[in-house]
């Protein structure tokens, strides 16, 4: 099923902590960023033309921008895209405990909610 995304962000900083979302411009990047021990994440059609790329990369670490002892982001204006809009229903696995968003089904079948 499709997702649309519910709540607001809590301004918390935790998603900044945990997760650090680099869009992999080209495919054959892959390899260079699945060994940098990230989660690989194809993005639909739609993502890629937005962000440029055709991957997300998750990785376990915090972000170079957030300050540690305030959880704020040190670049909040200039934030990217990636940032702005996270998260989107492809990003939800990740939301972090306590996260102010919630996503419920919009009812439609989707191609992925098909394949399991």
């Amino acid at each position: 099923m499709g997702s649309i995304r519910e709540g607001e962000c809590n301004r918390c900083g935790r998603c900044c902590a945990t997760s650090q979302f680099i869009v992999i411009p080209k495919p054959e990047d892959k390899l260079l960023w699945e060994m940098k021990g990230g989660i690989l994440k194809g993005l639909p059609p739609d993502l890629q033309k937005k962000y440029g790329g055709s991957h997300l990369l998750v990785l376990p670490t915090p972000c170079k921008y957030l300050d540690k002892k305030t959880m704020k982001c040190k670049k909040y204006k200039e934030r990217p895209d990636v940032c702005r809009n996270y998260p989107t229903a492809d990003e939800k696995e990740f939301l972090p405990e306590g996260c102010g968003f919630k996503f419920k089904s919009d009812g439609k079948t989707t191609a992925d909610s098909l394949m399991g």
